[in-house]
């Protein structure tokens, strides 16, 4: 039997005396749970405490004493800290839940607490036992009134899916508020969700937000939607009462003295689907929902698929990580750990790229505009990685979910929303933080006392749980997260499937300004579906291809001025896994630099002259190496040398023939250093083969 911790939280007037709340409980059939009361005027020095309750219909009530003292809720770390001797008082009660066996349905029971100088009147708490998701449960969609009409096609097909997997689905237009900073309209959404919540006949699974709609802010400013997820009361007010706060949640003190901060039950889960971004003009508002519900409708009936892998980042120490890995693994079947010293870092990194089901990613967020991954050192910055929204907006992101511990990365129309935004992308879930990255749990976390819910959350999952019912049920920590997307969706919906890879690209000139393009990709489980190409520049997503088509796997192209462009070629598969090729090429000279590289070992070459040369090759033996390793050149003669660049496209070595055969193989060495002597560090690196105008490009992989 899975038993669930559940805190709470009710907004409250002022009032004097010892004051307790109606509650509202949520809990899965054949779950126990454990919660507490709601109670102004709590004095941790009260003594004489005790409990009377009626007996509930359909299950048994226990009465838990010292509820807070069992440390249940231990928090500690750099912003914010549990204030045990203030706010946890002794002697507070608590109550344990179980339901008849089968038992769906609502049931209710009252009590009174009394202590030695005072009492609570009789309070009602209701508790609704409702069936694993889908259960025919309702999912309210919420769609901001002005955009409804432009996009009701999409929206009704996604009411058709929810349906057709066992959901419940519900379309509720919302007014039109110009502010998402509207408190009286963050209010009205509370009571659009709770009217959904309080009917009889139905329960209530959660709510996705479509379009420009309210959210909440916290007594600081911060944007929250943890209120939304609690239908007991309106949350939002009763932060503001920081001198006589009610007890029965945990409670949060920032240590830079601004108050304090109060978690909510969670009855609900509340996701949203964004069209707008203030980083990167991606397009109409009402084209961008419509590409991410038809990405969320082609996950849901496999029309698309990624390799079922978990991706982890972490700045944390290799033997945190490998605790981590344990628990993704026991979800996931496999599992791509990106080493905490690779700074081998590309604009367009290999997660996104690669793909996979979840992204488990623990870095910074500089202040809601990009990812980046750093520690101080003598020198100011190790980077390990950054990435920023135009970074984002150029790549595909084939990651499903993203549980993201970043500072501030979740502000409304800032870079976890537009994450979801480019062309082709195949994301349909971010979870990260409006405000700091504690505020947001780690979807494995090590220390799992900080964060409570850890284990049971990753076990929910495991057992198929949807990723909203499985944070509801867990009561993992939802204070500081702000969901984007659509948390009706479970892990693993869909086969594993491989990307497609672009093996090999050449670049021959015919005439002034105009060149023959041809690109050769591999899928290693599926079929080349469709060529892509975008000689002028990709623009966000925006551009419209010049050629596409599962036959455009050579383009002839002729450009209008020897100005430098963008030049992308991008291939896709039979279940729309993508991979794409982009150079900086002049129309005069051919390829200047290598913007995004080959995902595996790949050939790369132009002709200045109109006219081919003869076929050639090379080998790179051993690939991957760790300290040694050769390029073998067979082809003419006429080297020029060889140049070994980063994934930056920065020339780092230049080598010269160590060692040349009678039938033109030249032979090259590499000891993985710079040209100052230095060692590099590991990770993936490109040699580039000079000869008579031509350059062929191969991929070198370093690993300490």
């Amino acid at each position: 039997m899975n038993k669930i911790i559940i805190p709470l939280l009710l907004a409250a007037l002022l009032q004097a005396g010892l004051v307790s709340y109606p509650l509202r409980i949520t809990v899965q059939r054949g779950d126990t749970v454990e919660f507490t009361p709601m109670i102004k005027g709590w004095n941790r020095n009260l003594t004489g405490v005790s409990v009377s309750h009626s007996s509930p219909s359909h299950g048994s009530i226990i009465v838990l004493s010292g509820f807070f003292t069992t440390q249940k809720y231990v928090i500690n770390h750099k912003y914010f800290s549990y204030d045990t001797a203030r706010y946890c008082p002794r002697n507070f009660p608590g109550f344990r839940y179980v339901a008849s066996p089968g038992f769906t349905g609502i049931d209710t029971f009252s009590f009174k607490i009394r202590t030695a100088t005072d009492s609570t009147m009789l309070t009602k708490c209701e508790i609704r036992v409702y069936p694993p998701d889908p259960g025919h449960n309702t999912v309210l969609i919420v769609v901001n009134s002005a955009l409804l009409s432009s996009i009701s096609s999409e929206v009704t097909r996604l009411k058709i899916d929810l349906e057709s997997e066992g959901f419940t689905g519900k379309i509720v237009s919302f007014p039109d508020h110009a502010d998402y900073n509207d408190t009286a309209a963050a209010r009205e959404l509370w009571d659009t969700l709770s009217t959904e919540y309080s009917k009889a006949d139905k329960f209530m699974a959660g709510a996705i937000l479509i379009g420009n709609i309210p959210f909440a802010k916290d007594l600081r400013g911060v944007y929250k939607d943890v209120y939304f997820w609690s239908m007991s009361a309106w949350l939002n007010p009763l932060e503001k009462d920081t001198a006589n706060p009610v007890i029965g949640s945990r409670v949060m003190q920032d240590n830079k003295g601004k108050g304090l901060y109060l978690r909510s039950v969670p009855n609900v889960w509340v996701s949203r689907i964004s069209g707008k971004s203030q980083l990167v003009n991606f397009g109409a508002e009402s084209d961008i929902v419509k590409s991410i519900l038809q990405n969320n409708h082609d996950y849901r009936t496999g029309t698309s698929r990624l390799p079922s892998t978990a991706l982890y980042y972490n700045l944390r120490s290799l033997a945190e990580k490998n605790m981590d890995n344990k628990r993704l693994l026991n979800i996931w079947p496999s599992l791509y750990v990106r080493p905490r010293t690779d700074s081998s870092v590309s604009p367009l990194y290999r997660e996104l790229r690669v793909g996979g089901d979840v992204w488990d990613l623990s870095c910074h967020a500089g202040n809601g505009t990009e990812y980046r991954s750093y520690e101080s050192n003598a020198n100011g910055y190790a980077w390990f990685f950054r990435v920023n929204v135009n970074d984002l907006a150029r790549s595909h992101v084939q990651v499903r979910a993203i549980i993201a511990q970043n500072c501030h990365s979740a502000v409304p129309e800032k870079l976890a929303a537009s994450t979801m935004m480019s062309r082709n992308n195949h994301c349909v879930l971010i979870a990260s933080s409006g405000d700091y990255a504690q505020e947001s749990g780690e979807l494995s976390p090590t220390d799992t006392s900080r964060w409570p819910g850890t284990v049971e959350f990753n076990e929910y999952l495991k057992q198929g749980d949807r990723w909203g019912r499985a944070w509801q049920r867990s009561n993992m920590s939802l204070w500081g997260t702000i969901f984007y997307g659509d948390l009706s969706l479970r892990p693993n919906m869909t086969p594993h499937n491989s990307i497609p890879i672009i093996s090999g690209f050449t670049a021959e000139k015919k005439g002034i300004r105009n060149w023959q393009f041809s690109s050769n990709a591999i899928d290693s489980d599926g079929t080349i579906q469709l060529y892509e190409w975008f000689p002028n520049g990709y623009d966000f997503g925006k551009a419209v291809p010049v050629a596409s088509s599962v036959s455009a796997s050579s383009i002839n192209y002729t450009f209008n001025s020897s100005a430098l462009c963008t030049l992308r070629v991008e291939v896709e598969d039979n279940y729309k896994a993508r991979d794409f090729l982009e150079v900086i090429f002049s129309p005069d000279t051919g390829i200047v630099k290598i913007l995004s590289p080959f995902l595996s070992t790949g050939t790369l070459s132009y002709e200045k002259e109109n006219n081919k040369t003869a076929q050639s090759t090379f080998h790179i033996n051993p690939n991957p190496f760790t300290s040694n390793t050769k390029v073998i050149w067979l082809g003419e003669s006429g080297i020029d040398g060889l140049s070994i660049f980063n994934l930056y496209g920065q020339s780092i070595r230049k080598l010269t023939v160590y060692n040349k055969s009678p039938n033109n193989s030249f032979e090259f060495a590499w000891d993985g250093r710079d040209n100052l002597g230095r060692r590099v560090s590991e990770g993936v690196y490109f040699c580039r083969i000079d000869s008579k105008g031509k350059n062929i490009y191969g991929k070198i992989i370093l690993s300490r």
